[in-house]
């Protein structure tokens, strides 16, 4: 009984560490996104490839940039199949100043107001050309 009680408490005690460690990382991730929309730098990203997902339904599409000479290769994942069609087109991305590996790529209305950007006529015309 007495074993059962402590295996019980150990049990509780990893539970405990883990979900710590969980907020820890959540709040850690909040806290990069509100220093991007503080100390932002905005330039162009270039669409290059489309993933199919293996099972499920979300899609992977890579982009990349370059800043200073260096090229930053990322991916987004959405669910629209139709991002499929935006391959070779350039889009505005945001980045963190000290780190540019904190970025977004900014494709939708959402993208840009997620940053209190405002949305491009020009990204909107070629987003519904493509994505009809």
């Amino acid at each position: 009984m007495i074993k059962n009680k402590k295996l019980i408490s150990i049990g509780l005690i990893a539970l405990l560490i883990i979900i710590v460690f969980w907020m820890l990382g959540e709040y850690r991730g909040e806290e990069i996104w509100t220093q991007v929309k503080k100390e932002k730098a905005i330039t162009v990203a270039k669409v290059v490839k489309f993933e199919y997902p293996t099972k499920g339904t979300e899609y992977n599409l890579f982009y990349n940039f370059n800043l200073e000479g260096k090229t930053y290769e990322h991916f987004l994942t959405t669910t629209n199949q139709n991002f499929e069609k935006l391959i070779q087109q350039s889009f505005p991305i945001i980045f963190y100043k000290k780190n540019p590996e904190y970025n977004q790529i900014l494709i939708t209305q959402d993208d840009f107001k997620k940053y209190d950007l405002s949305y491009p006529d020009s990204i909107k015309r070629l987003v519904d050309s493509l994505l009809k």
